[in-house]
C-alpha cells in the first residue's frame, strides 16, 4: 500500500514537471540538447543541404532544407533548434504538428530567419511536416528516447 502511494506521488511529480516544461514552449535552457552526428552548431544552416533528403534534380530548386536534417533523435525533455530555408528568400513556413504531444514545436509559423524549437515531451516516435505556400514540404521524423 505504501509503495503504491509513493508511485502515485512520483507519477504526479513527473506529470507536473512535464506540463511545466511544455508550458515554457521554447524558453531558453542551459542544456545543450541533442547534437546530430556530424553537426557542430544546430542553429547554423548546413552549406550543401547535407542531412536533408534530396529529391530529383528538377525539383531541387524549391526544396525545403532543414539545418538539423530530417531525422531527429531527442532525449526526453531535450531541446533542438532548427531553421528551414529555400532558395527563395521570402519563403514562409507552416508546421503541421501531428505528433500527439510526443514533441512540442514552437512557433507553428515563420520564415527562413525563424528558429523553430523542438522539445521532446514524451518517449515515442512521431513526425511533423513543414510546408511552404507553394506546396513544397519536408517531413521531419522525430524519436524521443530516455
Amino acid at each position: 500500500m505504501q509503495a503504491n502511494r509513493h508511485l502515485i506521488q512520483l507519477a504526479a511529480a513527473l506529470t507536473t514537471l512535464a506540463l511545466g516544461v511544455v508550458a515554457c514552449q521554447g524558453a531558453p535552457t542551459s542544456s545543450a540538447g541533442y547534437v546530430p552526428p556530424g553537426a557542430s552548431n544546430l542553429a547554423a544552416p548546413q552549406a550543401n543541404g547535407a542531412g536533408a533528403a534530396l529529391p530529383d534534380k528538377k525539383h531541387r530548386r524549391d526544396e525545403i532544407i532543414s539545418s538539423c536534417g530530417d531525422h531527429l533523435r531527442i532525449v526526453l525533455l531535450g531541446v533542438v533548434d532548427c531553421k528551414f530555408r529555400e532558395k527563395r528568400q521570402d519563403a514562409k513556413f507552416t508546421i503541421s504538428d501531428r505528433t500527439h504531444g510526443i514533441v512540442v514545436v514552437s512557433p507553428s509559423k515563420g520564415t527562413s530567419g525563424t528558429t523553430f524549437t523542438i522539445l521532446g515531451a514524451i518517449v515515442g516516435s512521431a513526425a511533423f511536416t513543414v510546408k511552404d505556400a507553394r506546396g513544397n514540404r519536408i517531413v521531419m521524423r522525430v524519436k524521443v528516447t530516455l
